[in-house]
Order: structure tokens, then C-alpha cells, then sequence
């Protein structure tokens, strides 16, 4: 009775692990800028995730760089136009490529008010170490992909 118990719970764990979905960092690059407006800097990213081995495509939704959420929004024509992800699908694999800017603006304007910092009321949902964090849902339940380094760090960049 002990080895029947022993097989079955092998041949389950075969199965979940034959049907389980794969998620995976194809590349990460960062590329520190400068320039345009006096004062104007910041950090543009980009990222390359694959699904795989999925049954009901997963759906991102939240990448979260630090403490910064950005929303995933697939850009027209499946480009960067109006959008910060391009997707792209093929026999059982779903890739996002997602880029995004931090800007910081360091500009200051005597004649012009100083505004008030608004209190950052989307925090990531967990506590992470890597550079960003990813959520998406699948099969009705949230996930969340830690991208923990960044594989390519471009050369500055300074703009005129």
C-alpha cells in the first residue's frame, strides 16, 4: 500500500511538472540618460519575458520598478506606439518585451510654486530584492515574476 501511495504521488508530480507553466528572463538592459530640459534625467529599462507551458495564457497586468508601478499597456499595431509592451505569440509561448522611463526633473523655477510630493499609495503587493517585479494573472489567480538583474547595462547616455 505504502509503494502504491509513493507511485501516485510521483505520477502527480510528473503530471503537474509536464503541465506546469514556465516563466523565464530572456533579457534586461538599463541605460541611464541625461539631458533635453536642463535638469532632466533618468532611467530607461527594458525587459524580455517568455511564458511558456501555459494552458490559458497568462494576463500581466503591473510591472513594478522599485517602488514605481507601471501599468502594461500593449501599444498599437503590437509596437511601442501608445503603449510600453510589444507581445508576442507563437506555438505555446508568450513573450512581452516591456520598456519604461523614470524620469526625474531637477529643473527648478523660482517663479513657479513648489509642488507637493503625493504619497505613493501603490506599493509592490510583496516584498521583493531583484530590479523589478512583474504581475500577471493566470488561471484566476495573481502571480508575480521577480526579475532579479539586469543582464545589459547600456553606456550613459547625454542628450543636447
Amino acid at each position: 500500500m505504502k509503494a502504491l501511495s509513493v507511485y501516485f504521488l510521483l505520477a502527480m508530480s510528473v503530471v503537474c511538472s509536464a503541465t506546469a507553466q514556465s516563466v523565464k528572463l530572456i533579457n534586461s538592459t538599463h541605460q541611464r540618460w541625461s539631458g533635453g530640459v536642463a535638469g532632466r534625467s533618468g532611467d530607461r529599462y527594458g525587459f524580455t519575458i517568455e511564458f511558456s507551458k501555459y494552458k490559458k495564457e497568462p494576463v500581466p497586468d503591473t510591472l513594478w520598478i522599485g517602488k514605481k508601478p507601471f501599468a502594461i499597456k500593449v501599444g498599437e499595431n503590437n509596437s511601442f506606439r501608445n503603449g510600453n509592451t510589444k507581445l508576442t505569440r507563437s506555438k505555446n509561448k508568450l513573450t512581452l518585451e516591456i520598456n519604461e522611463n523614470i524620469t526625474k526633473n531637477e529643473y527648478y523655477n523660482p517663479n513657479e510654486p513648489p509642488q507637493q510630493q503625493q504619497p505613493n499609495t501603490s506599493r509592490p503587493p510583496k516584498q521583493y530584492n531583484g530590479v523589478a517585479l512583474l504581475s500577471y494573472t493566470y488561471k484566476g489567480h495573481h502571480h508575480y515574476f521577480e526579475v532579479s538583474r539586469i543582464m545589459n547595462e547600456a553606456q550613459a547616455a547625454n542628450y543636447p
